[in-house]
């Protein structure tokens, strides 16, 4: 049975990636939804050309910059004056001359080529990664999570000795470092010392250098090992003496 710490762990990090792969698989079926609505709109829409009218900056409480772009352009003997086009990009100047898309059906509405493209690309692609970001890390906890079932049910156990209790300085759980405990099993029969790490542990592990920790081993490759961590490894000493 895994321990505690591997559960606890294991959850947390299941619910984080769900909520990854959930946003990420949102997103981007929201890109496709909206890549069909724009190509269903080029197919009707009417290129003419237009001339950004102005362009006024926004700052929100947080000191952000966000930009509104309005254009004129004429479409069927009738103008449109100050028409806001719903896209930015850096390199846009008041009085510059762009190509617009416009509905026939509703000149008034307006788009940018350039804005439509880069809107589906921007979904797709936060999408994509949102998606695979949570997907790949829960396929490989689940993969590992069986792979330790299997050795905790049916692997060689091995009495190793703590070493060492060490904290995992490469790693930041919740602005603190897990711990990990380093252990060793002496084969006397091969004279070889087998040393192996156990995950992170996120609370501080009932064990001390010398106290006696179990693995469990593919028999056929020690390096495919789970140290088993259990909450309460060693009995309390009270001593009287």
């Amino acid at each position: 049975m895994a321990d505690i710490h591997h559960r606890k762990k294991g959850f947390s990090l299941t619910i984080f990636f769900t909520i990854f792969t959930f946003a990420g698989l949102m997103t981007l079926i929201f890109g496709v939804v909206f890549l069909i609505h724009v190509l269903r709109f080029h197919s009707v829409a009417v290129e003419v050309s237009g001339t950004i009218a102005s362009i006024n900056a926004h700052r929100d409480s947080d000191g952000d910059t966000s930009y509104s772009v309005f254009v004129s352009y004429s479409y069927g003997n009738q103008d449109y004056p100050h028409v806001p086009l719903r896209f930015y990009s850096s390199g846009m100047y008041e009085g510059q001359e762009i190509p617009l898309l416009v509905d026939p059906q509703n000149p008034g509405r307006v788009t940018s080529r350039t804005g439509d493209i880069f809107g589906c690309t921007m979904f797709l692609g936060i999408g994509t990664v949102f998606l695979l970001a949570g997907l790949i890390p829960l396929i490989w906890i689940g993969v590992r999570s069986q792979r330790d079932r299997r050795l905790l049910e049916n692997g060689k156990m091995l009495t190793a000795a703590v070493e060492r209790i060490d904290l995992n300085t490469s790693v930041t759980q919740n602005g603190r470092h897990p711990y990990i405990i380093i252990c060793a099993y002496r084969d006397i029969s091969q004279n070889v010392v087998y040393r192996f790490r156990s995950r992170n542990l996120t609370q501080e592990p009932d064990y001390a250098p010398g106290d006696s920790i179990h693995v469990y081993v593919d028999p056929r490759d020690y390096s495919r090992y789970v140290v088993h961590v259990e909450k309460t490894a060693n009995p309390r000493v009270i001593d009287y003496t």
